[in-house]
C-alpha cells in the first residue's frame, strides 16, 4: 500500500521541524501500519502537519469505513472524526432533515466518492447544501428517500446534480419509489454502471418506467432487483436489449423460490444477463432450497443469512463467491471446500480459526477470505505461519489474503512481526472495499 508521491509535498517545508517529519511517507506509511484507528486519530490532534500525513494515510487504508454523520459532528463507532472530514471517502447519514447536518459543505469533504442516506428528508434547500458534493459522487445509496414537498421531482430536484454517478442503489418500502412519480426513470445516465431498484409492496402495480430506463441506459453492467420485482415486470424483462454481466436477485420470501426458477432461466438463455447473484437475507435456507439452486443457470455467488442446521452446500460447484452468515449450520466444511473448486471468495459473519483451515487447504482459486467476527478471543489464534505451510502443499494453489478486524491484524502484526507469508496474507477488513453487503449496508454488491 501507498500513499502516492501526489502526497509527498504533506512532509516538505522550508520551515525548521521536529525530528520526526524528516522521515519520508514510506517511513510514515511502516509506523503508521503498527496502530490502530483510534491512535492514527489522537495522533493526528497534535498538529496541522500531522493531520495531512495522518488523514492521507486513513483515506488509502481505511477505504471501506463509511464514516456517520450526524447533525453536528462525524463519527466511526465512538470516535469522533471532524479534523479528518477531508479525507473521507464515504459517508452515510440516517434519520435526518438534510440541510440540519451543518457541517455538510463540499470544501470539507474533497474526498467524498460515496454516500448512504437512509430515511433521509430531502428539502430544496438541504440539497442546495449539497450539490457540489453530489457531482463529486460515484456511488449514491438511498433507503427510503423522502421529500419535505410531495411536488418534488426526485431527477430535477436530487439526480441532475449526481453528474459522475457510476452506482446508484435505491431501496424503497413502496412505490413510487421517490418523489410524486417516476419520470427520473425515463432520463439517460450515462455513466451509470450498477443499478439496484428493490421495494416492498403487496398487489400487482408495477413501473413501466423500467422498460424505457433500460432501452436508454444499455452502459448498465450490473442490475440488482428482489424477486417481486421480477415477477411482477418479467414481461419488460423479456423484451428488453438490455445485457447485464451480473443480476443480483434478493429472495423476499422462501415460497417464491420455485415461481422465479423459470423466468430467471429463461432471461438467462435470452442473454440478459452471464451471472445470476443469490441473496437469502432473511428466509430461512433448507436443503431442498440448495438442491433447487443447482438448476439456476449462471449462478455464481450465494449470500446465506439464517440457514437450517445440516446443510451440504457442496452440490453448487459453480460458486465463485460464497457469504456464510452461521457457520456452524454447515456440514463437513472439509469436503465443501474440496467439491467448490471454482470457489475464489468467501465471507463469514461470525468464525472459528477450524472454518478457516478447510478452504485454505482444499480450495487452490480461493484469494480473499473475509471474517467479519473471529470468534477466537486471542487474535494469536490466527497463525499465519501454520496456514501459509498448509496453504503451500495445495497444487496450483493461489496466494490467500485474509481480512479480519482491526485488532486481530494488530495482534498478528505484533506477535509475529509480519502479516505476509508469501501463500497467506492478514490484511484489515476496513482496506477492503469490495466487501460491502457485510458492512450493514444491505445492498446487491
Amino acid at each position: 500500500m501507498s500513499v502516492g508521491s501526489a502526497s509527498a509535498d504533506v512532509i516538505r517545508n522550508n520551515q525548521s521541524q521536529a525530528e520526526i517529519f524528516k522521515l519520508k511517507i514510506d517511513h510514515f506509511e511502516e509506523l503508521f501500519d503498527w496502530l490502530s484507528l483510534n491512535n492514527l486519530v489522537a495522533l493526528s490532534k497534535t498538529c496541522k502537519r500531522m493531520q495531512r500525513i495522518a488523514g492521507y494515510y486513513i483515506k488509502t487504508t481505511y477505504a471501506a469505513v463509511k464514516f456517520n454523520c450526524f447533525f453536528t459532528s462525524i463519527y466511526v463507532r465512538d470516535l469522533k472524526m471532524d479534523e479528518l472530514s477531508s479525507y473521507m471517502k464515504k459517508l452515510a447519514y440516517d434519520q435526518c432533515l438534510i440541510e440540519h447536518v451543518r457541517h455538510m459543505r463540499a470544501d470539507q469533504f474533497k474526498s467524498v466518492t460515496e454516500i448512504r442516506l437512509r430515511n433521509v428528508t430531502f428539502s430544496d434547500v438541504g440539497i442546495s447544501r449539497i450539490k457540489e458534493i453530489l457531482g463529486q459522487l460515484e456511488t449514491v445509496k438511498l433507503i427510503n428517500p423522502r421529500f419535505t414537498s410531495p411536488n418534488q421531482e426526485f431527477y430535477v430536484s436530487f439526480l441532475q446534480y449526481c453528474t459522475n454517478v457510476k452506482k446508484l442503489c435505491i431501496q424503497s418500502m413502496k412505490i413510487p419509489i421517490v418523489g410524486r412519480d417516476n419520470g427520473w426513470l425515463l432520463r439517460q445516465y450515462p455513466t451509470l454502471e450498477h443499478f439496484e431498484l428493490t421495494y416492498y409492496e403487496y398487489g400487482n402495480r408495477t413501473v413501466d418506467e423500467l422498460a424505457e430506463f433500460f432501452e436508454q441506459n444499455t452502459n448498465i453492467k450490473t442490475f440488482a432487483t428482489n424477486t417481486d420485482i421480477i415477477l411482477k415486470h418479467k414481461n419488460i424483462f423479456k423484451n428488453t436489449k438490455a445485457k447485464w454481466d451480473v443480476l443480483s436477485v434478493q429472495w423476499n420470501s422462501i415460497f417464491k423460490f420455485d415461481w422465479s426458477l423459470d423466468i430467471l432461466n429463461e432471461l438467462h438463455e435470452r442473454g440478459l444477463f452471464r451471472q445470476l447473484h443469490v441473496y437469502f437475507d432473511e428466509s430461512y435456507l433448507d436443503q431442498g432450497t440448495v438442491n433447487g439452486l443447482t438448476s439456476f443457470n449462471g449462478l455464481t455467488k450465494l449470500f446465506i443469512g439464517p440457514m437450517k442446521n445440516g446443510i451440504d452446500l457442496s452440490p453448487l460447484i459453480g460458486l465463485k463467491q460464497l457469504h456464510i452468515l452461521m457457520t456452524d449450520n454447515i456440514t463437513n466444511k472439509s469436503i465443501l471446500a474440496e467439491t467448490l473448486v471454482n470457489l475464489e471468495f468467501i465471507q463469514f459473519v461470525d468464525a472459528r480459526v477450524d472454518d478457516i483451515h478447510p478452504f485454505i487447504r482444499f480450495s487452490p482459486n480461493l484469494t480473499k477470505i473475509s471474517v467479519c467476527h473471529l470468534k477466537e478471543k486471542d487474535g494469536h489464534t490466527l497463525n499465519i505461519e501454520q496456514l501459509n505451510k498448509e496453504r503451500s502443499k495445495l497444487s496450483n494453489a493461489r496466494k490467500v489474503t485474509i481480512y479480519v478486524e482491526e485488532h486481530v491484524y494488530l495482534a498478528v502484526k505484533w506477535a509475529k512481526n509480519q502479516t505476509n507469508r508469501g501463500f497467506i496474507e492478514i490484511k484489515r477488513s476496513a482496506s477492503c472495499d469490495t466487501l460491502n453487503h457485510m458492512q450493514g449496508t444491505n445492498f446487491l454488491l
